[in-house]
């Protein structure tokens, strides 16, 4: 199995030029030969396992799978007739049920959740065990490796981000008519565990106190106005988006791994990542990011009234924009929370050292984005 070879081949496909490909190809060897090694380190799953079902479930040799996921959650190939067969071993925390599968193959119009489970490999009850999916290859190149060679750096975005912009929005906002059923019950428990996250994260992050608190009246308030909840992927960013190279337009939404059922809005946060990226440790926001904040919210708010047949009122316009920033402090907070408690069982000083960097990067970044909210809130209340 020659990954480095595949890479290579991948890339061509892609457009990358003979130079570029070359330096991508062995700069997504070592990451993903990285990830692959973090994996099974945490598995009692041995890879050799791993490949056997593969092979077994393919049909002939499986070959390594260039995909958002092909990391430390997840072991990935492919194979088949033109290799659109994929097999993915995953740690078992999906919390996406059947159900909850079902209704994203109904509402959302684009191929995405094509995955069915086929077992579960554990080595004891005690055990780590492994889930394999199997699904379809879906069409497309990631937005992220796509979009690395410029569209951003422009002051007006190009015509395929824009195109990518315009179909997310779209994605975003078909959903104001497609609510999910949730009872009380069921909103009352997915806000204790919200409020139960911004406690806790007030007390690591003192200085987001307020913004924590604001959240955390968020979200009593749309329970109390009955705001829609529906299904939302919680990880639209550009290394999960699916698009054509040649035209921007959005082709598959392949990772659901994280699927929940939230507030309309709650999961605009992944939008940011269209708009900005972290640069030398650093939040910074791309050149074209007011032209592209600003394309995306007058689609989305277009969309909303085009689908449910009536203009957004001037205070659901201004819960969306309450709810979407939440989402954003509720996120970032998590995050954050999640690295603390790793920097606590970690004993490797260099990995301890790393891992505060990338703590002071979080609260960097959460500082510049709730530095825009005032811009943000305008986009959301007074498009255009």
């Amino acid at each position: 199995m020659d990954r480095e070879k595949y890479y290579l081949e991948e890339l061509k496909l892609e457009g990358y030029d003979g130079g570029h490909r070359n330096q991508r190809s062995k700069a997504l060897f070592a990451q993903d030969r990285a990830a692959v090694q973090r994996f099974f380190a945490q598995s009692s799953v041995p890879q050799t396992e791993c490949d056997g079902w593969a092979k077994y479930l393919l049909g002939d040799t499986p070959e390594p799978m260039v995909i958002a996921g092909c990391g430390s959650q997840s072991y990935t190939l492919c194979g088949g007739p033109d290799h659109n067969t994929i097999v993915q071993f995953r740690k078992n925390i999906s919390r996406v049920d059947l159900p909850a599968r079902e209704c994203a193959r109904n509402t959302f119009p684009l191929q995405g959740l094509t995955a069915r489970p086929y077992l579960v490999l554990s080595r004891g009850p005690l055990d780590n065990p492994l889930q394999i999916l199997a699904m379809r290859r879906l069409p497309g190149v990631r937005a992220e490796d796509v979009y690395e060679r410029g569209d951003w750096q422009a002051e007006t975005p190009s015509g395929r981000l824009e195109n990518t912009i315009v179909d997310l929005a779209g994605i975003y906002g078909r959903l104001w008519t497609s609510p999910v059923l949730f009872g009380i019950g069921e909103k009352s428990e997915w806000y204790r565990l919200e409020n139960k996250n911004m406690v806790e994260s007030q007390e690591l992050l003192p200085m987001f106190a307020e913004e924590l608190k604001e959240a955390s009246d968020c979200f009593i308030t749309i329970i109390g106005e009955n705001w829609k909840f529906n299904l939302a992927n919680m990880g639209l960013v550009p290394g999960h988006i699916l698009i054509d190279p040649k035209t921007g337009r959005i082709t598959g939404l392949p990772n659901w791994v994280h699927a929940q059922i939230v507030p309309f809005g709650l999961d605009f946060w992944a939008m940011e990542f269209f708009f900005g990226r972290f640069v030398n440790q650093k939040w910074e926001y791309y050149p074209c990011e007011k032209a592209c904040r600003r394309l995306f919210w007058q689609t989305l708010l277009g969309v909303m009234e085009a689908k449910s047949r009536r203009i957004v009122p001037y205070s659901a316009r201004r819960t969306l924009f309450a709810v979407s920033k939440a989402g954003m402090v509720s996120c970032v907070s998590r995050h954050y929370r999640k690295l603390m408690f790793e920097r606590k069982v970690l004993t490797e000083k260099d990995t301890i050292s790393d891992l505060v960097v990338r703590l002071e990067s979080i609260q960097d970044m959460l500082i510049v984005f709730l530095r825009s909210a005032d811009e943000y809130s305008l986009s959301v209340r007074n498009p255009g």
